[in-house]
């Protein structure tokens, strides 16, 4: 019994790291993409390419992006105070 109990701690404590480790590398996934969508923002910008609905979804999608990363980043904290 306390060699099973062991074990189903052992794991709980395995999957809370995974679960950190991957929330972590979808935060910075994102924010790469953000990084991504603004550079591209500019130099089409620079080329005279974006129409005022182009620059509205870019905009709507860099936002919803930047509310992801602050949903995960409130799990992650979550995350980290059960370690």
């Amino acid at each position: 019994k306390a060699q099973n109990k062991a074990e189903k701690e052992l794991k709980k404590r395995e999957k809370l790291s995974s679960d950190i480790d991957s929330k972590r590398r979808s935060i910075a996934k994102d924010e790469k993409k953000i990084t991504k969508i603004q550079e591209k923002m500019m130099k089409d910008e620079k080329k005279g390419k974006l129409s005022p609905l182009a620059i509205e979804k870019l905009n709507q999608k860099m936002d919803k992006l930047q509310k992801s990363i602050e949903k995960d980043r409130e799990k992650l904290m979550r995350l980290q105070d059960k370690q």
